[in-house]
C-alpha cells in the first residue's frame, strides 16, 4: 500500500512539475528524450554485454517477475545498461533544454501551455515508474518483493500497461 501511495505521489507531482514548466520546455525535454530512448534502445545490449563480463555471474529472483530464473540475470544487466544510459541522456537534455528554452510563457495560450506540459511530464513519470518496477521486481530484497505483492498500483503498472510491458520484455530479452 505504501508503494501504491509513493508512486500516486511521484505521478501527481510529475504532472504539477510539468503544469508550472510549460509545454514549450516540456516538448523540448520530449524530443530529446525521444531520442535518448532511441539511442538507449540500440546501445543497452552491448553494454549490458560489457557489464556481465564485468561483473560476472548474477543471483537473481525471478520469482516476482514475468521472465525465468534463467533469463532474470540478462533481463536485469540490459534493464541496468538501458536505465544508465537513459540517465546520462536525460541530464543531458535537461541541461539543453533549459539553455535554449526562452519563450515558457506566453500570455496568450499560458493555460494550454501548462496543462499540455502537465500531461506530458505524467506521461514521462510513468514510464520511468515501470521501468523502475520492471528492475526491481528482479532484485532478491524481501522489503521491496513485500511492498509490490501488497500494492496493486505497482502491479497493475508492471502487467498491464498494453504495449509498454510487451515490448519492453521483448526488447530486454529477445532481441539481439
Amino acid at each position: 500500500m505504501v508503494l501504491s501511495l509513493i508512486i500516486l505521489i511521484v505521478l501527481i507531482f510529475g504532472f504539477r512539475r510539468g503544469y508550472r514548466r510549460g509545454l514549450v520546455l516540456q516538448i523540448l525535454n520530449t524530443i530529446g528524450y525521444i531520442v535518448v530512448w532511441v539511442v538507449a534502445r540500440f546501445l543497452a545490449k552491448p553494454l549490458a554485454i560489457g557489464i556481465g563480463q564485468f561483473i560476472g555471474n548474477l543471483s537473481l529472483d525471478s520469482s516476482a517477475s514475468a521472465v525465468t530464473a534463467a533469463q532474470s540475470s540478462s533481463f536485469f544487466l540490459n534493464g541496468l545498461a538501458f536505465s544508465a544510459i537513459l540517465t546520462v541522456g536525460f541530464f543531458i537534455v535537461h541541461r539543453i533544454a533549459y539553455g535554449v528554452n526562452k519563450v515558457t510563457w506566453l500570455p496568450v495560450i499560458h493555460q494550454v501551455n501548462s496543462l499540455a506540459g502537465g500531461l506530458i511530464n505524467l506521461l514521462i513519470r510513468y514510464v520511468v515508474i515501470f521501468l523502475i518496477l520492471n528492475l526491481m521486481v528482479l532484485l532478491p530484497a524481501k522489503g521491496f518483493q513485500d511492498s509490490y505483492q501488497a500494492s496493486p498500483v505497482a502491479q497493475w503498472i508492471v502487467k498491464q500497461t498494453p504495449v509498454l510491458s510487451k515490448q519492453v520484455y521483448n526488447w530486454w530479452l529477445t532481441e539481439h
